[in-house]
Order: structure tokens, then C-alpha cells, then sequence
């Protein structure tokens, strides 16, 4: 009787050990964004782009990426962003010239470790666009969204990262603002 039971506790061990252990608090999850337009238009052909923007030269570092994506954002604040919001909008014209320049070759490519591979290009299907994410992964990304007539809206975030995080996204006819969405 001693020995049937090691051997059911020891299958019971290996069943509980078997495949991928994710033992934070959601391991693996999502990023959703969702698109907004302004009350009579709609938007059409909504798409984006994911740039990776952690170096392969290692001299990726909060400064850097205030200096080439945010110029304009307190560097204390900007230093603390990936703990206080899960996505932060950056400068247009600084992220269209970091776009224009951009060598994926100087960039660590996605990371896949923990799960499924996302598309770096897409459409957003339902107003939305959504990444897999797994929970530890903090690494930041530059998110553009475009859709025809609209401006283009730049985002700096860790998408494939976090806990069920989700960030509403305005799109703006071009020259047009609307309080409480700067």
C-alpha cells in the first residue's frame, strides 16, 4: 500500500510540473488597444506598425528614449511611465524621424520567450488590435497607428507585456483637439 501510494504522489508531481509554469499573477494575457474617432466621422483602413526600440548595441535606456521619442516630457516623469500607465503618447514629428531612420538590424527583434509570436504590422479588426502578452516582459515598443484622414498616433509601451492592460486610443481629424484627450 506504502509503495502504491509514492507512486501516486510522484505521478501527481510530475502531472503538476508538466508543460509551462506561469506562477505570477496572470502569466500570460493581453494588450487591447481600441480606437476612438470623433462623433460624425468614421475611420477607415485603421492599421498599425510595432518598431522594437531596445538596441542591440545596449545603449537603449529611459534617457535615450526620452531624448529620441519624448524630448518634450519631464525626465523624471518620463522615467516612471512604464509604472504609472501602460502606454504613453509620444511626440509625432520625433517618432516620424525615428521611423524614417529606422534599421531593424540595430534592434533587438520581438521577444517570443514566454508565448505566442504577434504581427508587427496589422489592421485593427473591430476598432481594436490586440497583443499577447506574458506578464515579466517589460521591453518597449513603438506602437503607430494610422488611418486614412486621420493623424497618426505614436505610442511608447511595453505591448507585449502586462496583465490585462488595455488603452483607449483617440484618432483626430488633422488640426482638430478635444479636451481631456491631449
Amino acid at each position: 500500500m506504502k509503495n502504491i501510494l509514492m507512486l501516486a504522489a510522484a505521478a501527481l508531481c510530475g502531472l503538476t510540473f508538466a508543460g509551462a509554469a506561469f506562477g505570477q499573477a496572470c502569466g500570460r494575457s493581453e494588450f487591447t488597444f481600441t480606437v476612438y474617432v470623433q462623433n460624425g466621422t468614421a475611420a477607415r483602413n485603421v492599421r498599425y506598425r510595432v518598431f522594437p526600440v531596445v538596441r542591440v548595441d545596449g545603449k537603449t535606456d529611459t534617457s535615450w528614449l526620452r531624448q529620441t521619442l519624448a524630448p518634450d516630457h519631464d525626465p523624471e516623469d518620463f522615467a516612471a511611465w512604464r509604472y504609472h500607465r501602460p502606454a504613453l503618447r509620444v511626440d509625432a514629428n520625433a517618432a516620424r524621424a525615428f521611423i524614417g531612420k529606422y534599421d531593424p538590424k540595430l534592434y533587438k527583434p520581438q521577444d517570443t520567450t514566454y508565448g505566442e509570436k504577434n504581427a508587427l504590422t496589422g489592421i485593427f479588426k473591430n476598432a481594436t488590435a490586440t497583443f499577447f502578452t506574458s506578464e515579466t516582459n517589460t521591453t518597449p515598443y513603438l506602437l503607430e497607428i494610422t488611418a486614412d484622414g486621420f493623424e497618426s498616433v505614436y505610442i511608447l509601451a511595453a505591448i507585449m507585456g502586462g496583465c490585462r492592460q488595455h488603452d483607449d486610443v483617440l484618432l483626430k481629424k488633422p488640426g482638430t483637439s478635444v479636451p481631456g484627450w491631449e
